[in-house]
């Protein structure tokens, strides 16, 4: 017998020789057989499609509460739509002003719904629509201009007043260094840096050796974002920038993730760069602390890195673990 060369189409998933001949088996045609024989199987069909909306869920790291109250809404909906398809078939005289009753209540509905949501979203009213959206500000931002160093721009203000009354405490300095709020003009003039909300920023300095210094809040945070000022290269050597990196600390000080950058210099003006620390999706983590690292190799410009606008969201304490 000459070998036959068959190409299978992607639902056929096995063959076989009964008789002599070639019998193709399909999933789908065994279920239909199935189906036939046994017509309760046509509720596996339903159990299979619930199996698959929770691996879409899983798959694309979805909220699972989301799911499930979904689920139940749309199994009310089409409870409701079984009974009214039941209603219709068997709809006499008495169900007329029934349908007709519901068919304008539906037409008001909708035409309520667009209305209010047009005037919502073209005059903010009877609220803006921007009011029922989901926000990404901040909860609160911390721009450290609060502390006077105007008066006195050479001598830097130490930074644990400022952040205590803020309810962040700071621990884990280097020995022999400090935590300051750092006005622009203290530094190499005012020719170095220029804070986006002028005109302090907070730094570390007393080192060219690593250092380090931990923030730690009094309430969970979900995300938190600082800005890197802009940068001025004012001299023909232009201008350098420490490396530095920065951890977020979940309450047992485990690594939640990090941002950072490498020791860098530039011959001309650097924009500001905001950097983000955001805890990843259903981790069940929340910040608790972040761990500011640095080092300028003994010839960087600034001893430590240069943070301003630090922007903080706050966690619900029943997300963390």
């Amino acid at each position: 017998m000459l070998p036959v060369s068959v190409q299978l189409s992607p639902e056929v998933r096995r063959l076989e020789v009964v008789g002599g001949k070639i019998v193709i088996i399909s999933p789908l045609q065994l279920l239909r057989d199935a189906q036939k024989a046994v017509p309760a199987v046509r509720y596996a069909v339903g159990v299979a499609g619930i199996a698959a909306v929770v691996a879409i869920v899983a798959g694309f790291e979805l909220d699972f509460r989301i799911a499930v109250f979904g689920t139940v809404i749309i199994l009310g909906l089409m409870f409701v739509l079984v009974v009214f398809s039941a209603l219709a078939a068997h709809a006499g005289a008495s169900l007329v002003y029934l349908a007709l009753f519901a068919g304008w209540c539906f037409s008001l509905l909708t035409v309520a719904t667009s209305t209010l949501l047009m005037t919502s979203y073209f005059f903010s009213w009877p609220r803006s629509i921007e009011s029922y959206l989901p926000s990404d500000k901040p909860d609160q931002v911390f721009n450290f201009d609060a502390a006077n160093t105007y008066s006195d721009p050479n001598s830097p203000v130490d930074a644990r007043g400022y952040l205590g009354a803020s309810g962040i405490e700071l621990r884990g300095i280097t020995d022999g260094t400090r935590v300051i709020l750092l006005n622009h003009l203290g530094s190499y003039a005012g020719k170095a840096f220029l804070p986006v909300s002028r005109p302090n920023v907070l730094t570390q300095i007393d080192s060219n050796d690593p250092v380090s210094f931990t923030l730690v809040f009094s309430r969970p945070l979900l995300k938190l974002s600082f800005v890197l000022p802009p940068l001025i290269a004012a001299t023909e050597s232009g201008i350098t920038f420490p490396k530095w990196r920065a951890d977020a600390l979940d309450a047992r000080e485990l690594k939640i993730v990090s941002v950072g950058n490498d020791l860098f210099g530039s011959y001309k003006h650097e924009d500001s760069r905001a950097f983000f620390l955001e805890v990843p999706p259903q981790s069940g983590a929340c910040i608790k602390a972040v761990k500011f690292i640095s080092d300028n190799g003994h010839f960087a410009a600034f001893s430590a890195i240069l943070i301003d606008d630090l922007a903080v969201w706050y966690a619900p304490t029943s997300k963390c673990r």
